[in-house]
């Protein structure tokens, strides 16, 4: 995902998306924690929690961010025509 045009926050929350698939890929999302998602980010827990309050928010939001990826780049773009 392009992140030049961007917030602060948009980027952070991307950050913390990215780490959580790393742990998710190395450890599975059984054993992935806040915690552990933090170190891999290089982020406190409390910015973690503030963008997402629920572990589970952000594993939903890893899937979104993958799906959204994928379709960028695997799945061929069809031009609507008039």
């Amino acid at each position: 995902m392009e992140t030049e045009n961007l917030t602060k926050g948009q980027r952070t929350a991307l950050k913390i998306l990215d780490a959580a698939g790393r742990c998710i890929a190395k450890i599975g999302a059984e054993k992935t924690s806040i915690t552990a998602i933090a170190k891999e980010a290089g982020l406190k827990r409390s910015l973690i929690a503030y963008h997402f309050p629920k572990k589970e928010d952000i594993f939903y939001q890893v899937m979104v961010h993958i799906m959204y990826e994928f379709g960028k780049y695997y799945l061929p773009q069809k031009k609507i025509s008039e």
